[in-house]
C-alpha cells in the first residue's frame, strides 16, 4: 500500500484535502496505509473488496498455490491408476 500511495501520492493527497480540508502532514504511515486502502476501496462492490483485501494478506495467492498443489497431486493419482 505504501508504494502505491508514494506512486500516485498527489491523487491520494487532492482526494483528502478534498474530503477533510487537511493534506497528508502529520500522518503515520500506517494512516497514510489506511488513507490509501479506502481510496482504493472506495464505490467497489463487496466481491472487488474481498477480493483487493485477500490479495493485499495473500489469502488469494495462499488459496491459488494450494489448489495447485491439490491439482498437481490428484492428477499424479489419476496417471498411476491408468
Amino acid at each position: 500500500m505504501m508504494a502505491w500511495c508514494c506512486a500516485n501520492l498527489g491523487e491520494v493527497e487532492g482526494h483528502l484535502i478534498r474530503r477533510t480540508g487537511k493534506g497528508l502532514d502529520g500522518l503515520t504511515p500506517r494512516q497514510l496505509c489506511n488513507v490509501a486502502l479506502s481510496y482504493v476501496l472506495e464505490n467497489k462492490d463487496e466481491y472487488e473488496r474481498d477480493e483487493m483485501l485477500n490479495f493485499l494478506d495473500g489469502s488469494t495467492a495462499e488459496a491459488e498455490g494450494s489448489a495447485q498443489v491439490e491439482l498437481a497431486k490428484f492428477q499424479a493419482q489419476q496417471a498411476r491408476q491408468q
